[in-house]
C-alpha cells in the first residue's frame, strides 16, 4: 500500500519503545497521515520503537505493515 491508496488527514501515531522495562506509549495525534508516516518510518529505520498508525478513518498500519512502506519507497 502506498501513500496515494490511503486516506489523508490527521492520524494518530504510538511509538513503543524498544526499551522492554517500558510497560506503556502515549499516542499522538499528528496533523497529518504524512506526518505520523514518516515518524514512524525514522522510528523504524533509527530502531528506537515499533510504530503503529492509526488513519483518520480507523485504519491501523501495523509495523509490519510499515516497514512493507519502507522496503518499498
Amino acid at each position: 500500500m502506498r501513500y496515494q491508496q490511503i486516506v489523508p488527514g490527521p492520524a494518530t501515531l504510538t511509538v513503543w519503545p524498544s526499551d522492554v522495562s517500558i510497560k506503556a506509549a502515549e499516542p499522538r495525534e499528528l496533523p497529518s497521515l504524512r506526518e505520523a508516516l514518516d515518524e514512524a518510518l525514522k522510528a523504524l529505520n533509527e530502531g528506537t520503537g515499533t510504530p503503529w498508525v492509526t488513519t483518520s478513518d480507523g485504519l491501523i498500519l501495523s509495523p509490519a505493515h510499515l516497514r512493507g512502506m519502507l522496503h518499498s519507497a
